[in-house]
């Protein structure tokens, strides 16, 4: 029974009427006895400093940020915690009394998506398809858990330019830009994370890469989208016999860090593995 008491979160983005967040918190706060009510907000573009300020002062505890606004909510948060400064964008804010503080999960969503099927990657060559708000969580994840080496591969090279230039303002590490159609010439790519949109909400049959021949000499391939559960991206890996992962899991994961953030709990990982066992008929379903 949701009281004055019970604490409000959500999330915003446009669109965000098909998001499984509401539905994963639900699940968190149920097997934690917390008591919580979670929404999404759709918010236009236009609206988003409107939202944000209201939101606050409506005393909403915790706000998860979606597509488009990573990025563009920055100018109306009080501060970012340090690896949200190096990402350069949030998916999680946290109420405090100046304002929202900044947080971003994608990079622990990620990196224990990897780590499921066995994946380490210090030492690892790292290829992130994309540029956007999410393509950046990637590459500092990357960066801060000891990749080798990043390639950045987008169809327009300004934006992977300035991720690149990000990457390298904080980390020592060889960090170059490929087109989309230069991907097949990209040597060192042990891991690649695909971070782009093609392919969303679609039969499979679009995807960034043009070529099984892509994934020789790859070792794990992540795909942030979950719908449809295997992608075209997917597909062409496993065919290669490339351990292969979609995004479902990365969701789950970065949900559980957002959690944690805002209720000061703390989950087990044998927790979330079953969380994620649990949550799958919700994403098959989308």
């Amino acid at each position: 029974m949701i009281t004055a008491r019970t604490d409000v979160l959500g999330v915003i983005g446009y669109p965000v009427e098909h998001s499984l967040s509401p539905r994963i918190h639900e699940y968190f706060a149920r097997t934690m006895d917390q008591d919580v009510c979670y929404a999404a907000f759709r918010v236009l573009s236009g609206r988003l400093r409107e939202a944000i300020t209201g939101a606050h002062s409506l005393g909403i505890k915790g706000i998860n940020v979606t597509i488009p606004h990573k990025q563009a909510c920055l100018p109306f948060l009080s501060r970012l915690d340090e690896t949200a400064t190096r990402i350069g964008a949030v998916n999680t804010l946290v109420y405090e009394e100046e304002g929202y503080a900044g947080y971003n999960t994608d990079h622990i969503g990620m990196k224990r998506s990897l780590e499921a099927v066995g994946i380490e990657i210090r030492g690892k060559s790292a290829v992130i398809i994309g540029a956007g708000g999410t393509a950046h969580a990637a590459c500092i994840m990357a960066a801060d858990n000891g990749a080798s080496k990043i390639t950045i591969a987008n169809r327009t090279s300004a934006n992977a330019e300035s991720l690149a230039d990000r990457v390298k303002r904080f980390y020592d590490i060889p960090t170059t830009v490929v087109t989309l159609s230069g991907l097949n010439d990209v040597v060192h790519k042990d891991i690649v994370v695909q971070t782009t949109s093609v392919g969303l909400n679609e039969p499979p049959g679009k995807c960034p890469v043009d070529s099984e021949r892509f994934f020789e000499g790859v070792s794990a391939a992540l795909d942030l989208i979950y719908s449809p559960w295997e992608t075209k991206f997917i597909q062409m890996a496993r065919a290669k016999g490339v351990p292969a992962v979609n995004g479902f899991p990365a969701l789950v994961f970065q949900a559980a860090a957002s959690f944690e953030l805002w209720q000061s709990v703390g989950f087990t990982r044998l927790y979330l593995d079953r969380a994620v066992d649990v949550l799958k008929h919700l994403a098959k379903r989308a």
